[in-house]
C-alpha cells in the first residue's frame, strides 16, 4: 500500500478525497464522545435489551456504514478516526485488533480493503492499494502544499 501524510484543517476536509465509489465503510474503534467525562446515554445491548438513562464514558465501538453515513460522522468533528473503505461487505468475523501484525494488511486486502484514512487530531495518513488514488490527492490543489512537506512517499 502507498501512503501519504499531511496536516488537516478540519475533519470535513476528509470528504474531499473520500472514494465515493467504495461504499463499504468501517470506522474502527470510533469514540462517540471525545471528552473523557461521564454522560447520559441509552445503550442497546441486543435486539431486545436496552439500558436507558445510564452514564457512560470512554465508549468505543466499530461502525459499519455507507458513504452517506460517513458524511454524517465527519460532520461530528472527531479528533481521531480510522476509516477503512472496502469494495465489498465487511465480514462479521473480521476483527482488526485480532489480526496478526505481520499479516494484517494482506488479510484486509483479501477482504476487499481499498483505502485507510487515519486521522489523529490535525494529522492525517492516507493509505491505498491504488497508486492512482494517492496521486489524485497529491494533485488536489487543496492539499498539494501540505503534502509536499509531509509526504511519506518522498515526493
Amino acid at each position: 500500500m502507498e501512503s501519504i501524510r499531511f496536516t488537516l484543517d478540519s475533519s470535513l476536509e476528509i470528504w474531499e478525497f473520500i472514494d465515493k465509489s467504495v461504499d463499504h465503510i468501517l470506522i474502527h474503534s470510533f469514540q462517540a464522545h471525545n471528552i473523557l467525562e461521564w454522560w447520559e446515554s441509552t445503550v442497546k445491548l441486543d435486539k431486545t435489551n436496552t439500558l436507558e438513562s445510564i452514564k457512560v464514558r470512554n465508549m468505543q465501538f466499530d461502525i459499519q456504514t455507507t458513504i452517506s453515513g460517513l458524511r454524517q460522522i465527519l460532520e461530528h468533528e472527531s479528533n481521531s478516526l480510522d476509516i477503512y473503505q472496502f469494495n465489498k461487505p465487511i465480514s462479521d468475523t473480521l476483527v482488526i485488533e485480532t489480526l496478526p501484525a505481520n499479516m494484517a494488511e494482506t488479510i484486509l486486502i483479501q477482504n476487499g480493503l481499498q483505502h485507510i484514512i487515519s486521522v489523529n487530531f490535525e494529522s492525517i495518513t492516507v493509505s491505498s492499494v491504488s497508486p492512482d488514488f494517492i496521486k489524485s490527492i497529491v494533485e488536489n490543489s487543496m492539499f498539494a502544499e501540505r503534502i509536499r512537506y509531509n509526504s511519506m512517499t518522498g515526493k
